[in-house]
């Protein structure tokens, strides 16, 4: 079986990467960073007090900030 997805609108870190205004990403960069530098810090407390799930959810925050914060870095 398979599946076809068609995107009919953009997320909004798309459309800023199209206007690409140094400025709002910049912006956005920085409060993507202190969210990085939170999730990867509820990761380990999560794993501290036992739970795996709840780190796994902020580790894979923390991968997706990482992936938006390079794509708003090129």
């Amino acid at each position: 079986m398979t599946v076809t997805v068609e995107l009919k609108k953009r997320t909004a870190l798309e459309e800023m990467i199209i206007r690409n205004n140094k400025s709002e990403m910049s912006e956005m960069i920085l409060a993507k960073q202190k969210a990085l530098a939170e999730a990867e810090e509820n990761a380990e407390f999560y794993r501290s007090i036992g739970q795996a799930d709840m780190a796994d959810n902020e580790a894979s925050r923390a991968r997706m900030l990482e992936s938006q914060i390079e794509s708003l870095s090129k």
